[in-house]
This record gives structure tokens, C-alpha cells and sequence, in this order.
């Protein structure tokens, strides 16, 4: 292996590791405050509504939704006191958030009024609150998150494109610096072999 790419390949894979790296983490940081930004406006949300006493309003539910398009449920013993959801599916909710409450403990749970779970092969997050009235009803804000893994997917596209464009010019810049170092003792080394099998008129261009 000659001497340039002894420098060359060596270089190049720390650029690329520290540049994988990097995108990674930017990634994932981008993603973190979306994911936080979005899970706390479901907390906020469903706060606004457990306590101003709008749960069991319907119309204020459908006004909650248009503005952060999620969707909200308010459900006691069983039975749906009020929904933004199609009245043919508020059964299969109520029955499924209540299994989520029971199999989910709060106190087992990363953030007591957050779960997480997928349903239909689609991803769901849900805030949680009982309301403060006395009733053994609860308020849950929910939403399928299908569309964060759209956007962490759109963020990472062209943060990997750079990454790559960078190891690329970063080698090939590496590349032609370690050449222009290499070549003149390559050079040196070519005359010294002629020098040592007795080629006396050898030399070696100063640059």
C-alpha cells in the first residue's frame, strides 16, 4: 500500500464515523424536541379541558380537535360521555383505553398521563386525566403519531445526504493534500533506488 493511501483511508473513515455521528445525534435531538413538543401539547390539552369543565362538551371537543387534530374522549363506567370520534367506534375506544388504564398502572408509567400503544398496526399517543368532579370519569386526548416517523424520516433524508457530500469532499480534499505531500518523496524514492543500482545521473526536480 502506498504511502498516500496509508494517510488517505484512515482519514477518511474518522471523517466518516465523526460525520455518521454527528447526523445521528442531530437526528435524534430533532426528533426528541418534536416528539416533547408534541406529547406536551396532548398534556396541556387535556389539562384545559379536565379542568375548565369542558369534557363532557362535545362542541368544545370538536373545536379542540380542528385546532390540534387529535382526538378526545370522554368516557365513565364504561360508556362514552362525549367524543370527537365516529359514534361506531367510541365503543371499541372506550373498552381499549380502559385495558391501556388497567394493564398501564400510572405509577408504572415513564409520565402518568402518557401511554403509548399501537392499534391497528398504527402508532397512538394518549394524555390521560380524571376529571376533578367528583366522577369516576376520565378525559383521554388521543392521536395516531404515524405522521412523527413521516417527519423524523423527511428530517433524516437530507441531513444523510449531507453527511455523505461531506465524507466525500472531505476524502477527496484529503486526498489531494496527502498528494501533494506524498509525490515529491515518492519521487525521492524513485531516485534514490536508480542511485543505489548505479545510476549516478539520477535527480530529483526542486520544487
Amino acid at each position: 500500500m502506498r504511502i498516500r493511501d496509508k494517510i488517505t483511508i484512515p482519514f477518511f473513515f474518522l471523517a466518516f464515523a465523526g460525520i455518521a455521528v454527528t447526523a445521528l445525534l442531530s437526528v435524534n435531538l430533532i426528533s426528541a424536541v418534536l416528539e416533547q413538543r408534541f406529547e406536551r401539547q396532548l398534556l396541556v390539552a387535556s389539562d384545559l379541558l379536565s379542568r375548565g369543565n369542558f369534557a363532557r362538551n362535545a362542541s368544545v371537543l370538536e373545536q379542540v380537535k380542528s385546532i390540534i387534530d387529535a382526538d378526545v374522549l370522554t368516557f365513565e363506567d364504561g360508556e362514552s360521555a362525549a367524543s370527537t370520534l365516529e359514534p361506531s367506534a367510541e365503543s371499541e375506544w372506550v373498552a381499549l383505553v380502559t385495558q391501556l388504564l388497567r394493564s398501564e398502572p400510572a405509577a408504572a408509567a415513564p409520565d402518568p398521563g402518557l401511554r403509548f400503544f399501537e392499534h391497528r398496526s398504527l402508532p397512538y399517543t394518549l394524555a390521560f386525566r380524571p376529571l376533578p368532579d367528583g366522577s369516576d370519569a376520565v378525559l383521554v386526548v388521543m392521536k395516531e403519531t404515524s405522521d412523527v416517523a413521516r417527519a423524523r424520516r423527511a428530517i433524516t433524508k437530507p441531513i444523510v445526504v449531507i453527511g455523505i457530500v461531506l465524507a466525500v469532499s472531505i476524502s477527496l480534499i484529503s486526498h489531494l493534500l496527502t498528494r501533494s505531500i506524498t509525490s515529491p518523496l515518492q519521487k525521492l524514492a524513485r531516485a534514490s533506488k536508480k542511485l543505489a543500482g548505479g545510476d549516478w545521473d539520477a535527480m530529483v526536480e526542486i520544487e
